[in-house]
């Protein structure tokens, strides 16, 4: 039976609500773990929190999927998508930041991980054939301004070896992430949920990240703290499992270069939220980077278009 414009109007509406809480939550999710990462990470290295983070996904993902069912063995046509979403924006991406948290304060770190917009326009033009749209071009031009007054290049000791691999390590995961947001837009046309490859997905990361960590720290030496027990569990379930799966239900919404000027919000939050839970310092160039961004972001939700069958 074929809809009514009520019905598909109603579910439309339901599609752009749900997809609107979604990006919210990643959003504070995401932004909000930079100072908690910062934290973790003064007593776990960076191998063993990617690994904690992943293996917890993993069984949280697990037990849902099999509680409800959704536990399947993946479809061959799915198996790209779940290698590249585990290696690459999981496994490498987390390494990549958790160790340059060790070098560079976690708000200019927000800052440049989440520079992934900037590599996805292009990605996305080049091998999703999206448009450039008025407002996309607003919402770029104006994060790419926000982002360049948040990294302050000019107080940077360019001087220092650890502080330019520190940069290169984010640079790194932020096209990695482009890379793959690109590659689960492409692919979103599996009959396969979000939910049903994210066990796939933590299992092909999750597997490597243990291994290296094993192989580089050995057995991990961790004085655990109540504290630092719910440091780890915020990363397996609302860090990792939750916002692997968030983000990959947007992208079968909203195209790939919408979905990642949206995001750029995360180091806004990120910015502000290790201003005031970890002291890092707040200056001028970065409250005109904060509203800068926050105006392209507007610009890409109000420019944004919704599937509602996704």
């Amino acid at each position: 039976m074929k809809a009514t414009p009520q019905a598909t109007e109603r579910k439309a509406g339901a599609a752009r609500v749900s997809t609107a809480v979604l990006l919210g939550l990643v959003v504070l999710i995401l932004g909000f773990n930079w100072p908690i990462l910062a934290t973790g990470l003064r007593s776990i290295s960076p191998v063993w929190l990617s690994a904690m983070r992943l293996l917890g996904g993993l069984v949280i993902v697990a037990l849902i999927t099999a509680l409800t069912g959704d536990l399947h063995r993946p479809r061959r046509d799915d198996q790209p998508i779940i290698w590249s979403v585990g290696i690459a924006k999981l496994a490498l991406t987390y390494l990549l930041v958790f160790t340059a948290l060790q070098i560079l304060p976690p708000g200019r770190s927000s800052v440049l991980a989440w520079t992934s917009p900037l590599w996805t326009a292009p990605l996305a033009v080049a091998f999703l054939g999206e448009k450039m749209t008025r407002p996309r071009w607003i919402g770029l031009g104006l994060g790419a301004a926000g982002l360049f007054f948040l990294f302050e290049p000019w107080v940077l000791d360019w001087g220092n070896g650890a502080i330019v691999w520190g940069h290169v390590l984010l640079i790194g995961a932020a096209f990695l992430n482009a890379a793959t947001m690109v590659h689960i837009r492409h692919h979103g046309g599996s009959r396969a949920t979000a939910m049903q490859l994210m066990p796939w997905q933590m299992l092909a990361g999750a597997v490597p990240m243990t291994a290296i960590a094993f192989l580089v720290d050995g057995w991990p030496q961790v004085e655990w703290t109540p504290q630092l027990i719910g440091i780890v569990i915020y990363q397996g379930s609302l860090a990792g499992a939750f916002t692997v799966w968030a983000q990959q239900t947007i992208l079968r919404r909203i195209s790939a270069t919408s979905t990642n000027l949206i995001l750029m919000a995360v180091p806004v939050v990120g910015l502000l939220s290790s201003a005031v839970l970890v002291n890092d310092p707040l200056t001028i160039g970065a409250v005109v980077g904060l509203v800068l961004i926050m105006i392209g972001v507007g610009s890409n939700i109000r420019g944004a278009t919704i599937d509602p069958v996704a």
